[in-house]
């Protein structure tokens, strides 16, 4: 089975117009959604870490996994974290997802990430070593999971058209038909 993970603020979970379902999807659901995957929806909050174990209820061996994420980050000596979109400066290391990922063993792995840093957004080469730190936190090249990663710096209006450039790209490129392959799916290479 194709399951996905769609982690992301509260704000990102927005009803669409005139939706009457309960539960908000965002635009990457509701794509991922047409493309066979089976998606739960699990918003930055202080819960993050039993949201997400939770949300990976039915992964097993046999199963394809992709986890996205769009967040803020921050960087640490050693690690990567997200941070919580609230007061309480709460974060959650990226490798304790990248952990319970794999317990879970899926067949295959796919994080695809768009993450605003938190540092100086005039630093050219920032956003370079931002994008292997969070690979190394994941330790993806060991576990064998994709990565397909933006990162830029936190944007200076918190107009939601500014937060999230990465993943417009990525959704114009599944609803693009020369995306797909014979079989109708939109691999990364060609994403």
């Amino acid at each position: 089975m194709r399951h996905a993970v769609v982690v992301a603020p509260p704000r990102f979970f927005v009803p669409a117009l005139g939706s009457v379902s309960p539960v908000p999807e965002p635009p990457v659901a509701a794509a991922l959604t047409r493309g066979g995957h089976h998606v739960v929806p699990v918003a930055i909050t202080a819960e993050l870490e039993t949201d997400f174990d939770r949300a990976l209820a039915g992964v097993g061996s046999a199963d394809e996994l992709l986890v996205y994420i769009a967040a803020s980050t921050t960087t640490g000596t050693e690690a990567v974290a997200l941070r919580m979109m609230d007061e309480s400066g709460t974060t959650l290391a990226l490798r304790v997802m990248s952990d319970t990922v794999m317990v879970r063993e899926p067949a295959t792995v796919l994080f695809v990430i768009e993450a605003c840093h938190d540092g100086d957004p005039d630093d050219a080469l920032l956003a370079a070593d931002h994008v292997d730190a969070i690979v190394r936190a994941l330790d993806a090249r060991a576990r064998g999971y994709g990565v397909l990663l933006g990162v830029r710096p936190e944007p200076r209006s918190g107009a939601m058209n500014d937060r999230w450039p990465f993943t417009r790209r990525i959704l114009a490129a599944l609803d693009d038909p020369e995306a797909h392959d014979d079989r109708g799916a939109a691999p990364v290479s060609m994403v």
